[in-house]
């Protein structure tokens, strides 16, 4: 796993603010998503959605319009215990690019207070809810 780590640091991340979300759903829907793999991607396809969304629209507010982010994500499967215990890591870009005349500019995010957190209401895609039947 710390190959893995250094390789990020080393190769994929750029040298930019990054920020940790942690992605979990109640403990029955926590099995199902185990055993579903399917499922796990659908929630996370969301999870995903929501937090770029959340991101492209801070960053409107503050002028920048059409900005992209990026992410990389690991599925822990278990707890400290042991247990069965599926949830997301996600190493988000504290930020967003924006796109200008001499190429792309990494413009930080400011802090996320626990009230903007707190007002998430991720909806999922039609495709999300055809898979869940």
């Amino acid at each position: 796993m710390a190959s893995l780590g250094a390789h990020w640091v080393d190769r994929v991340l750029p040298e930019v603010g990054l920020r940790q979300w942690v992605v979990t759903v109640p403990w029955p829907r926590r099995w199902l998503l185990a055993r579903r793999p399917d499922l796990a991607r659908g929630v996370l396809a969301v999870a995903i959605r929501t937090l770029t969304r959340f991101l492209a629209r801070r960053a409107a507010v503050r002028g920048h319009s059409g900005d992209r982010t990026g992410s990389v994500t690991v599925v822990q499967r278990f707890g400290s215990a042991l247990n069965l215990n599926l949830h997301f890591h996600i190493l988000c870009l504290d930020g967003v690019y924006v796109r200008e005349a001499e190429g792309l500019r990494f413009v930080r995010d400011h802090p996320v207070t626990t009230e903007e957190v707190g007002s998430w209401r991720p909806v999922p895609s039609a495709g999300s809810q055809e898979a869940r039947r």
